[in-house]
């Protein structure tokens, strides 16, 4: 017995389920827009982003691969200020009250206030990735997670 003796047909099922629902357009859905967005500002940057922006109040922060936390006003896209660190940033901030939380491939989690950059604490979480700093040798040596607060406990 040939072991995907049916395997065709099922492709073929798919296929034809796909072609009957996936391009059949559905009757009275809203639109999104009344027209597309238009693009208010651009922030530039010498390395790309891989973390989501967050916002809270007037600001979007957001961490890059050059190892810099943004606080962009969200208007006009102006810096409002950043924070050096001495490693990529690749996890999503998160924004509690007056603080802005930041998990950094630095292996050091910081508490920054959200209004100045001024760091509140540091806690260190990975010895290696202190050591290493900036010498990435491969994407899993650095920390990707993201912070969430949950019952007053900040969980990573």
């Amino acid at each position: 017995m040939k072991p995907y003796k049916h395997m065709k047909y099922y492709c073929t099922l798919i296929a034809l389920l796909l072609l009957h629902v996936g391009f059949s357009q559905p009757k009275n859905v809203a639109r999104d827009f009344d027209q597309l967005p238009t693009v208010a500002w651009r922030f530039a940057s010498v390395q790309p982003f891989i973390a989501s922006p967050v916002v809270s109040e007037n600001l979007v922060y957001v961490g890059g691969l050059d190892s810099m936390l943004y606080a962009l006003n969200l208007s006009t896209g102006a810096v409002a200020w950043k924070l050096k660190t001495n490693g990529e940033i690749r996890s999503n901030v998160l924004v509690h009250g007056p603080h802005v939380f930041l998990l950094g491939g630095n292996g050091v989690l910081s508490c920054i206030d959200k209004q100045n950059g001024k760091v509140a604490w540091r806690q260190l979480y990975d010895n290696t990735a202190l050591f290493l700093g900036e010498r990435r040798y491969d994407w899993a040596d650095y920390y990707h997670s993201s912070p969430v607060l949950f019952n007053d406990l900040l969980l990573f």
